[in-house]
């Protein structure tokens, strides 16, 4: 039987149980990868993104107040993480292959991603975390930390965008 999120956070939190934390990061690790992967459009740097997430994570678990949200908030350390690579990597053109990525099929086709590129990363952020990985609205407010109205008007013109470009 496989144990809960909040469980494993537990056992991290009490018990310093690294194996409980390779637990969340196996379970974390493809859908992190891949949003990271979709801001990024590079393999190498959404892997190396991903990494220091779960690190950060692993090293601030105690910060996360309610233990059932992990999920969201490994996502938001990782959106922490690409905005602080941001910073330093204005841009972030890829031509690396793409095939190494599990995505959803609304991301699979290249012209989507191609779409995506076009897309300010606060907008790609909000589209991808609501259309790829089933957050709400509000969790995604959370996560990047912004009002939910911000969310929603992002996620409209992202949506724009892509409606007109496609």
């Amino acid at each position: 039987m496989q144990m809960e999120d909040r469980e494993l956070v537990k056992r991290v939190l009490l018990l310093n149980d690294r194996s409980a934390y390779s637990s969340l990061v196996s379970r974390h690790q493809a859908s992190v990868r891949s949003y990271l992967f979709k801001l990024t459009h590079s393999q190498e740097w959404a892997d190396d993104l991903a990494q220091e997430a779960f690190l950060n994570g692993y090293r601030h678990l105690d910060q996360l107040k309610d233990h059932t949200k992990y999920r969201s908030w490994i996502f938001s350390v990782a959106h922490t993480q690409f905005l602080q690579w941001h910073r330093s990597h204005k841009s972030f053109e890829s031509s690396e292959s793409h095939d190494a990525v599990q995505e959803t099929d609304f991301y699979a086709g290249t012209e989507v991603r191609s779409l995506l590129k076009n897309l300010r990363p606060e907008e790609c952020s909000a589209l991808t975390l609501c259309l790829a990985h089933d957050f709400t609205h509000q969790e995604a407010a959370e996560m990047l930390g912004l009002p939910l109205g911000s969310v929603k008007s992002l996620i409209l013109r992202a949506r724009e965008k892509i409606g007109a470009e496609a």
